[in-house]
């Protein structure tokens, strides 16, 4: 906006050093009051040293009118880098395609091969989505795990330790069957699967998820709703959680 329309108090106004000529008055009100926090229990994750809850604070003044106040709370462990840093601000992202529950020996639970990254996968991205979870089944893949956990180890094909992890669900086949996905057809659901989704961080170590939601299920106008009711619910848990959506170009 301009700089006449900012109220910036005593600070510089914007793009410059120059003081603002806005002068100030301060009220000074004297209340008496009382505090009560109370804990629910919507629910409180505690897995891998990771702890979030939300608390309800509900303050009373003397004039006998009540503000209540909900706080979401995240005491989060490290992840393999450190802290979790979010979304770059440059992205160079690579699909590592590492499980299709329609090839065989490539299925959600095939356990008979280990997953290695080419030396320009582990140089030539600082993010990988890690494709596809069945959102029928919303499963973690073995191929998944199995790459996860490899990440920041000095062992061939191993993911560096400063590339961020996403679990990519959906894409196109997944979009086709099932149609619509399930946990997307009522908030009820939607909330359910975030609950579970939440776990992923503590148990993988992962930075995100991606929902390639695309056309057929996508086009179900109940999907996008109950989309937004999966994120939030999902985000309450893990506000830094990283959610990414692909777009049509």
């Amino acid at each position: 906006d301009y700089p006449e329309h900012m109220d910036c108090g005593d600070r510089p106004m914007p793009g410059s050093t120059r003081p603002s000529t806005t002068k100030t008055t301060t009220t000074t009100t004297t209340t008496t009051t009382t505090t009560t926090t109370s804990l629910t229990t919507d629910p409180t994750i505690t897995t891998g040293g990771s702890t979030t809850a939300h608390f309800t604070t509900s303050t009373s003044n003397n004039e006998g009118t009540t503000t209540t106040i909900a706080m979401t709370t995240s005491t989060e462990g490290p992840g393999p880098t450190g802290s979790y840093p979010g979304m770059p601000k440059k992205v160079i992202g690579m699909y590592i395609l590492l499980a299709d529950d329609t090839e065989d020996g490539y299925h959600t639970d095939s356990d008979t091969w280990e997953p290695l990254l080419y030396p320009y996968q582990q140089t030539g991205a600082n993010l990988l989505f890690f494709t596809f979870i069945n959102p029928e089944t919303m499963e973690v893949p073995i191929s998944f795990k199995k790459l996860a956990a490899t990440r920041g180890k000095n062992t061939e094909g191993a993911v560096p330790a400063d590339t961020l992890i996403i679990f990519a669900i959906g894409g196109y086949a997944y979009s086709q069957h099932p149609n619509p996905w399930d946990w997307l057809t009522t908030k009820e659901k939607a909330e359910a699967m975030a609950v579970k989704v939440a776990h992923w961080r503590a148990d993988y170590g992962i930075d995100g998820i991606d929902l390639d939601i695309e056309a057929g299920a996508g086009s179900n106008q109940i999907a996008g709703p109950n989309m937004v009711h999966f994120i939030r619910k999902l985000k309450s848990f893990h506000p830094d959680f990283i959610v990414s959506q692909p777009t049509y170009g």
